[in-house]
């Protein structure tokens, strides 16, 4: 599954202008790439092991995590194998490349819900990557937000600073790799602003929805998270700050409630 699964990434998702060209036209057929949505998401929900097998654990993999009591408990956690690590980093890698590409919106809300919905799997699996996971959005948020203030707010942006290519949840390669996936690497390329604000919006939301995640299990991007919020304040489109903002109330006060 794991090498069907990296043909229809590399076959489909490749060439991303190629894709929202296909997005564009206005015909009677569906589209291969909204096709590719449909079985990843068959995938996720029918073989949740190709994304989150496991080694066998350890006591020492348990977790400190802080209770809502401030009391420190420790989580006896599972972790995934450094296979399947290194391939749902691809997996998210790739679809944040779609996230990044503004012409192939009609495909952002599909590929939220993919990543989201691989997260959870990983939460269930493995608290130590999912921790990793966290604190990789909320760094690459930061990003944007920097990329945003030094070139598309800024009255001289440089003229050579574009494209610009984002390196987050990219993997060391693995000679323990037994099934040879063509695992082929794809940065996010921010071409433009819409590029940009595009991926903003779509981390932004990814963020809102496990923001209650990241103070309990990534403790260490609090302080991040919070810088984000007062440059989002003041510097971010109104549309980014409804959605982080509206998504984070909401995850707040359901934590407040319990």
């Amino acid at each position: 599954m794991k090498k069907l699964l990296c043909e229809f990434i590399n076959s489909i998702l490749t060439d991303l202008d190629a894709v929202a060209a296909q997005l564009s036209r206005k015909t009677g057929g569906t589209p291969h790439s909204e096709i590719f949505w449909q079985f990843l998401h068959h995938c996720l929900d029918a073989f949740p092991e190709c994304f989150v097998s496991l080694e066998q654990q350890s006591s020492h993999d348990a977790m400190p995590i802080t209770s809502t009591s401030h009391s420190t408990v420790h989580v006896q956690a599972n972790k995934i194998c450094r296979s399947g690590k290194v391939f749902t980093s691809w997996i998210l890698s790739r679809i944040l490349c779609v996230l990044a590409e503004a012409d192939c919106s009609l495909l952002h809300d599909k590929s939220i819900s993919a990543i989201l919905s691989l997260l959870q799997l990983v939460k269930g699996k493995d608290l130590v990557f999912y921790n990793k996971c966290l604190i990789e959005f909320v760094s690459l948020l930061a990003d944007l937000l920097t990329i945003d203030e030094k070139l598309f707010s800024s009255t001289c942006p440089p003229l050579d600073a574009l494209p610009l290519y984002l390196s987050h949840f990219q993997f060391e390669e693995s000679s323990e790799n037994e099934e040879q996936l063509n695992m082929v690497k794809k940065f996010m390329c921010v071409k433009h602003a819409e590029d940009c604000y595009a991926l903003q919006e779509a981390v932004s939301k990814i963020i809102g929805h496990v923001i209650s995640d990241v103070y309990q299990y990534a403790q260490s991007s609090v302080a991040s998270l919070w810088t984000i919020c007062c440059q989002l304040l003041q510097t971010g489109l109104l549309c980014i700050k409804q959605v982080f903002f509206w998504k984070a109330t909401c995850k707040y006060n359901k934590i407040e409630e319990k």
